[in-house]
């Protein structure tokens, strides 16, 4: 059974958002982290705490290990001045938007 909370976001929505911000050319990779947990108690607290799950209550793993999506992006400039001062362009996690059925992730 996989436990995930909906904030999370496939990398292809990432790559989309970057280039509506008006970033152009996006790369976007993953990396996979598991951490194995001794006790399952903490491992929910833990998850918990972070906001990766919605119910503490509902929560029974079927092993300790908890496996972490990691995604890096890099796009080349931004249109329309959306490059601060220092040179530095953000995109609002706001401004990424979430198409329901899209993720594989809630497959």
């Amino acid at each position: 059974m996989s436990i995930i909370h909906r904030i999370f976001l496939d990398m292809h929505l990432l790559g989309d958002a970057l280039m509506q911000a008006g970033f152009s050319d996006p790369v976007m990779d993953v990396e996979y982290f598991s951490l194995n947990y001794r006790d399952k108690n903490k491992m929910a607290r833990e998850l918990w705490v972070t906001g990766m799950l919605s119910d503490i209550n509902d929560f029974s793993p079927e092993n300790n290990t908890a496996t972490f999506e990691v995604v890096y992006g890099h796009a080349w400039g931004a249109a329309f001045g959306k490059v601060d001062e220092s040179g530095v362009a953000k995109v609002p996690i706001d401004a990424i938007q979430r198409r329901v059925g899209d993720s594989p992730l809630r497959r």
